[in-house]
């Protein structure tokens, strides 16, 4: 295989990432050989970025540097911040003449080529990957080197998050199994065909089976023969609209042991939403011994149920305002803009800073300026329409998604929520705030990816904020050519 050529390096890219068995390491020592090998360099790493420290992740190659994974380096004496300053690929083949003898980097390390991007995971810088070399380049990078080592940057923050998210749901699934092992009543998973996937010690002893001898068979075997083809038709018809069954509230059924013994038991059903389907979780009840343990077993799966709603709605809500944050705000604007993309509609967004809110908390003190937070939070609420989206940016930064809004409906909007600021009332001292508008026209944005979307809305609405602050703060303002008509003022109270 020729590594230069751009479809040989794709295919070698898909064939690294469909391959599992060496686990995620191997594939990314691939992948770094894939790298070495096309940019004709001798050194690839994959960091880990936090904060000023850059890790060493991965390692490949022939290096005179002693460079060994898991070291940790400064960032600054590193061509990381140069990677993530340019915000995307970067490529340089000789860096002496390029103007970095003077960088801190080349002083340490002498690398004359360097070809590096910044690697994302879930919209957070992760780290970069690079390649590099003591040598010069013979001949500069090409557009193509750029498009390959951004695929594969992508690939790699993909990968990452899928790991991140499956290790969490490991992690997740060992607590819930732990918390059913627990349970003095039987529980029984079973997915979307039927099949048993888990079930804990009180159940096995209950139905009298080896745990290998239930996983993967049809829940079927534990009922009577007698109605097993009415038990396949209700369990059917209940997934297609599951809903919590507690206790009580559903049939009475005989369970079968294995040596084929029938006994009364109850059971209460509890739909679980996971990446591979809706899993039902079969809490069994032997009615002849165990009726005490009814409500313990509901409280439980209650208590499991609502503690993992708080803990998927706080990962999206602002705990200070109770409006969405800015992973929140994100996750809404994708599909929106998606939404908008596909019928040809506008979407506008509005960036909000509260004017002078430094002075406000140095005169009248911190718990002072987060009721003060509060209040705006509720003025833009209320001045909002339904299908608004209002986040808490950052800080006293504010933003509010407009769907289906042009410029003229968004300035309307802006100016209500500028009003509504003013006239906050019961606060120490007056407030204001500054408003962008940024907006999309229909059909503006074509085939954009919809992150690209997201970031030249933010974009411009952060330069249309600027502007209302550089003209003297309480007004709203687009950023220079954006599709917004003239500036919208008052006065300051």
């Amino acid at each position: 295989m020729n590594i230069a050529d751009n479809e040989s390096v794709i295919r070698r890219l898909y064939e690294i990432s469909a391959e599992y068995s060496g686990g995620f390491p191997a594939q990314v020592q691939a992948m770094l050989q894939v790298g070495l090998e096309r940019f004709g360099l001798d050194i690839g790493i994959l960091s880990r970025i936090r904060g000023e420290k850059f890790e060493l992740l991965h390692v490949r190659g022939n290096s005179r540097f002693n460079l060994k994974q898991g070291a940790v380096l400064p960032l600054g004496e590193t061509y990381g911040k140069v990677c993530l300053a340019a915000g995307a690929p970067i490529g340089m083949s000789d860096l002496s003449a390029e103007g970095y003898r003077e960088d801190p980097a080349y002083g340490r390390w002498g690398v004359e080529a360097y070809i590096g991007v910044p690697v994302t995971v879930d919209g957070e810088i992760y780290g970069t990957l690079s390649f590099s070399s003591p040598n010069p380049r013979p001949v500069p990078f090409t557009r193509s080197d750029l498009d390959i080592l951004g695929l594969m940057a992508s690939w790699l923050g993909s990968e990452i998050s899928r790991r991140e998210k499956e290790e969490a749901l490991r992690k997740a699934e060992e607590s819930f199994r732990k918390g059913i092992e627990a349970s003095p009543a039987g529980m029984i998973m079973v997915d979307q065909r039927g099949a048993i996937t888990y079930a804990n010690k009180q159940a096995l002893v209950m139905f009298c089976y080896e745990f290998n001898e239930l996983l993967g068979t049809s829940i079927e075997v534990l009922v009577q023969e007698s109605v097993r083809g009415e038990h396949v038709r209700l369990r059917e018809d209940y997934l297609e609209a599951a809903t919590a069954r507690e206790m009580g509230k559903g049939r009475h059924l005989d369970g079968r042991r294995k040596d084929g013994k029938v006994f009364p038991v109850e059971v209460g059903l509890n739909p679980l939403e996971t990446p591979y389907g809706t899993y039902i979780l079969c809490t069994v009840l032997d009615l002849t011994e165990r009726r005490e343990f009814e409500e313990q077993i509901l409280e439980k799966t209650r208590k499991l149920q609502e503690s993992n709603r708080a803990l998927a709605e706080q990962a999206l809500r602002d705990s200070l305002t109770g409006l969405a944050n800015r992973r929140g705000l994100f996750a809404q604007m994708e599909s929106i803009l998606r939404l908008a993309r596909r019928g040809n509609h506008p979407t506008s967004l509005l960036m909000l800073d509260v004017d002078h809110f430094k002075d406000f908390n140095d005169a009248h003190g911190h718990l002072a300026g987060d009721e003060a937070l509060k209040a705006v939070a509720g003025a833009l609420e209320e001045a909002a329409r339904r299908s608004d989206v209002v986040a808490r940016y950052g800080g006293e930064e504010f933003v509010v998604l407009l769907p289906e809004t042009g410029a003229e409906g968004a300035r309307d909007v802006a100016e209500r929520i500028r009003a509504r600021v003013a006239s906050l009332r019961g606060l120490p001292s007056p407030l204001t705030a500054s408003i962008g508008v940024a907006t999309l026209a229909a059909g503006s944005t074509g085939d954009d990816d919809v992150r690209e979307m997201i970031d030249l809305l933010l974009h411009e609405a952060d330069e249309g904020l600027y502007l209302a602050k550089e003209k003297g703060r309480n007004r709203v303002e687009a950023a220079p050519g954006d599709q917004g008509g003239p500036a919208i003022e008052a006065p300051l109270p």
